[in-house]
């Protein structure tokens, strides 16, 4: 995995991974997202448990890749591997681990530019 920041918000029940390829990765479980702790309260020690995760990945603040802007109910399992999916652009496979099983929307993949970056 390459340098990559994580931002934690007080209070917030998740967090995002702004990767080195200038994507970020945004993780939410807890009461009001889409996980199998939706309607749970964290306890007073501001803990909760889950093994689901609302997913959402963004570019310049921008939803892209997932049709639907956010994938609900994805194992945490797979995250090792969502987050390798995401830094090598593969879209394809950020997709299956979401479990967006249909034929993906590819106007919602950043496409490469010439000099190598993604839009």
């Amino acid at each position: 995995m390459n340098n990559n920041a994580t931002t934690l918000v007080p209070g917030s029940a998740g967090f995002h991974l702004d990767l080195a390829n200038g994507f970020t990765l945004s993780i939410q479980y807890g009461a009001g997202n889409y996980c199998d702790s939706y309607g749970k309260t964290f306890d007073g020690a501001g803990t909760a448990s889950t093994t689901t995760m609302e997913v959402a990945i963004m570019k310049g603040g921008e939803f892209v890749v997932l049709p639907h802007d956010v994938a609900g109910y994805v194992p945490v399992s797979v995250l090792g591997s969502l987050i390798a999916s995401v830094e090598a652009h593969d879209w394809e496979h950020v997709c299956l681990l979401c479990g967006e099983l249909g034929e993906p929307d590819y106007s919602k993949f950043p496409q490469k530019q010439e000099n190598g970056s993604y839009v």
